[in-house]
């Protein structure tokens, strides 16, 4: 199965080109839609060789991501944020653990500083609000959602 890493940046230059680097043995594979930096980061990735998508304007993180998603070429996606550092294996595994099934979604286990795991989500985001944030992709704003956030 194809994989296709999206990375959506907005000014975010000065920690884009590490998480490219770790992403090296995938270069082919990563996308960045850049939400119209004023910092020269879509620059610094095409220095970098791999494939962009230049906003003419912030889309903000869920339109850029959708862009990408429609331009993706990968059976599989990845989202990555730009301050991301991965090692080599780290999406080896996330593809073995799919094992073909379309219907799966694999979520990551995080190693923060000094060892502590955050399981597939950023500090401070909950089971509730990751719940919350499920229905309302796939249902949209609603009474329930209103009422579980």
């Amino acid at each position: 199965m194809s994989l296709t890493l999206i990375i959506v940046t907005y000014n975010s230059g000065h920690v884009i080109e590490k998480c490219i680097s770790s992403l090296e043995s995938f270069k082919n594979s990563v996308l960045i839609v850049d939400n119209n930096s004023l910092d020269g980061t879509a620059m610094k990735v095409k220095r970098c060789g791999v494939q962009v998508i230049q906003n003419s304007a912030n889309l903000g993180f869920g339109g850029a991501a959708n862009r990408g998603a429609r331009e993706a070429s990968g059976q599989i996606l990845s989202f990555l944020n730009p301050d991301c550092e991965t090692a080599p294996d780290f999406f080896l595994e996330g593809i073995s653990a799919l094992d073909g099934n379309p219907k799966r979604c694999v979520v990551p286990r995080v190693i923060r500083h000094q060892n502590m795991v955050t399981d597939g989500r950023q500090f401070g985001y909950t089971r509730r609000k990751l719940f919350c944030d499920i229905i309302q992709t796939n249902c949209g704003e609603n009474r329930f959602t209103k009422w579980i956030n």
